[in-house]
């Protein structure tokens, strides 16, 4: 017998319990569960999480959550069946429902809890395939690496008139990569810079660090910039972005000693950032200057024929 969807609010408890165990079935650290268990469970009691349950003979055994839709289709959260009802074919079936009803799935974050077996089967059967993130962290004991000298460019903090220009080098270092349609909200490369720049300067995914955050530009033009936040008690690298012209020159480096320098000054406890594994170059950058991995690598799945550039390519 095949399931059916219903909404979270048709058995809110159920939807807290299922949410857990499949929290639960991740292996991630108790803390990180418990943050998350919380989270989830505001959004379910208020209403403001997308997802659904998928109901067998009128009982809820299974529960899927994704992310607010974006342009290209849905980030699916997680996905979790009890293990009674829990077969490759039925998550399969569940997928394919959520498929009908929202449109695309894009990226999809973990199924079965994570079971490395059933998440190859039925996601490489629907055509997806898998690519790895990690947070790193630069250690706090760890010294900050000297600057080089940059004949030509100068640094200095990110301010608020820096807004249009900084957008501009975004969209021209991300318009084509991986990475930019992790957290995609409009098509248009520049367009969609624009958002991701207003919404860090005005504090959406953290308070907006000013001292921390840099321009990098010569004489004649903006060239790169560094997006530092506070997020969930660290210090948070969102964005290092250098236009494609500058690229090999030395100017993502110089601008993170700069960011790593003002972190430490400002007594930061904690400065992290977050790759996608298989960009390299970035991979490198961050291993050269000290940057230790300490989440991960943790295995998602994009589908390449809604997601068109492989990870580490642009």
């Amino acid at each position: 017998m095949t399931g059916e969807l219903a909404s979270l609010g048709t058995d809110p408890a159920a939807a807290r319990s299922l949410a857990r165990s499949a929290i639960d079935a991740r292996g991630i650290s108790p803390q990180e569960a418990r943050a998350l268990a919380g989270d989830i469970d505001r959004r379910v009691e208020s209403g403001t999480i997308p997802g659904r349950l998928w109901m067998r003979d009128g009982r809820p055994v299974g529960i899927i959550l994704w992310e607010p839709p974006e342009p290209i289709g849905i980030a699916v959260r997680f996905c979790f069946l009890r293990p009674e009802h829990g077969s490759p074919a039925d998550y399969r079936s569940l997928l394919e429902a959520v498929t009908s009803l929202v449109g695309p799935i894009a990226f999809v974050g973990s199924i079965a809890g994570g079971a490395e077996e059933i998440e190859s089967r039925v996601l490489g059967s629907l055509g997806f395939a898998p690519f790895h993130r990690s947070e790193m962290r630069f250690p706090p004991g760890a010294p900050v690496p000297d600057p080089l000298p940059s004949p030509g460019l100068s640094l200095r903090p990110l301010r608020p008139s820096d807004a249009r220009a900084v957008a501009a080098v975004h969209a021209a270092a991300y318009g084509a990569h991986f990475d930019r349609y992790l957290f995609l909200e409009d098509p248009d490369p520049r367009a969609d810079a624009e958002k991701f720049l207003t919404a860090a300067l005005a504090g959406r995914w953290g308070e907006f660090l000013t001292g921390a955050s840099f321009v990098a530009e010569t004489p004649d033009a903006v060239i790169g910039a560094t997006i530092v936040v506070r997020s969930e008690g660290k210090a948070l690298i969102a964005d290092v972005a250098v236009d494609p012209s500058a690229q090999g020159r030395g100017v993502g480096r110089a601008m993170l000693v700069a960011t790593l320098r003002a972190l430490r000054e400002r007594r930061e406890p904690l400065i992290a950032l977050a790759v996608t594994e298989e960009n390299e170059r970035a991979r490198r950058l961050y291993e050269h200057l000290g940057f230790v991995r300490a989440l991960g690598p943790r295995r998602l799945w994009y589908h390449p024929h809604v997601v068109p550039v492989p990870p580490g390519r642009g």
